[in-house]
């Protein structure tokens, strides 16, 4: 029926076998992009000459009045923006047709897509109004269609594997986003666009999450916050203070009682574990002030910091002290 309606171009007749009646179904295009259908059921008289030119007119009404609903009127890129919008927000939706659909309108998914969002309490004190600031984004990151998805600008990123999002684009967008003073995340990539709801979720969550733990970043990497979503979703069920290394809690109270530093050195130390040049470097200490330090931390939590075990259990107490606002 689908093909069939759109080489007619006008309402399709056909037979329904399910409850022995005659249908007539037409297709709502906006901008030769199909929206919707009509169907006309026979009930209590069968079809005339006149009924399908008023289908036809119908369903041209119906486009039109389409065209006053919010998401129409706020995305300009109306052909890409429709299917994209159609991923978010569609559980039912035939993927593999979404694909063939975008390649016969130009766009060609590469093998893995990202999804970068900036949402509206980001945007909303910037001078320019979203559709601007998503093209402008669109000529920084080519081969990305956007969407004006629940007041958030929501962007598709699709990249060969080999490729990705490479850091000169990172640095194009930071410097973008900085001057307008907005805040994006992105989410991890994914191949499959069956998942691009929650990979939606997840760089809203990055945003959520950098916010919170108050990182000084106009874009948020969902890679660089998972561990704090993964505590997020810990915290509702279990006490997640249990679960800091008691070293790292002596530490704590022995700098808060002898006005020392070491908790600091120790998560400059498990940055870059061994890397004692730049961990000095960072902290504006000689190498060997710094050798002395970890001895003293060492002794002071009373443990070795000498396998990735240890330096695991150590760095994730730390996010959890993060997370919990402790340090």
């Amino acid at each position: 029926l689908d093909e069939r309606i759109r080489k007619q171009g006008s309402p399709v007749s056909y037979f329904n076998p399910l409850h022995g009646r005659n249908m007539m179904v037409d297709s709502i295009t906006i901008n030769n992009i199909e929206v919707g259908r009509v169907m006309l059921y026979e009930l209590d008289q069968p079809f005339n000459k006149y009924d399908n030119i008023l289908l036809h007119q119908t369903s041209r009404i119906i486009a039109v009045e389409l065209q006053k609903n919010s998401f129409i009127t706020s995305n300009k890129g109306f052909m890409y923006s429709y299917f994209f919008a159609d991923l978010l927000d569609n559980p039912d939706i035939n993927y593999n047709s979404i694909k063939e659909r975008l390649s016969v309108l130009g766009y060609n998914l590469k093998d893995e897509q990202y999804i970068l969002v900036i949402p509206s309490q980001s945007y909303h004190n910037a001078k320019a109004n979203p559709n601007v600031i998503a093209e402008q984004l669109k000529l920084i990151l080519h081969g990305s269609i956007y969407a004006i998805y629940k007041n958030t600008i929501t962007i598709l990123i699709s990249r060969n594997k080999k490729d990705g999002v490479s850091e000169y684009e990172f640095s194009r967008l930071t410097e973008f986003l900085t001057a307008n003073n907005l805040t994006a995340g992105i989410s991890n990539a994914f191949t499959d666009l069956e998942d691009s709801k929650k990979f939606y979720q997840q760089a809203l969550k990055s945003v959520e999450l950098g916010i919170k733990l108050g990182f000084n970043s106009v874009i948020h990497r969902y890679s660089d916050y998972y561990i704090y979503h993964i505590l997020e979703m810990c915290s509702k069920e279990e006490d997640i203070r249990l679960f800091i290394h008691p070293g790292v809690m002596k530490l704590l109270h022995y700098d808060r009682d002898n006005n020392t530093d070491f908790l600091n050195t120790l998560c400059e130390y498990l940055k870059t574990p061994g890397q004692t040049s730049n961990i000095s470097k960072r902290l504006h200490i000689h190498k060997n002030t710094l050798i002395y330090r970890m001895n003293r931390i060492q002794s002071i939590m009373d443990c070795k910091i000498e396998n990735g075990d240890e330096m695991l259990s150590l760095g994730l107490s730390i996010k959890i002290m993060k997370y919990l606002n402790i340090i």
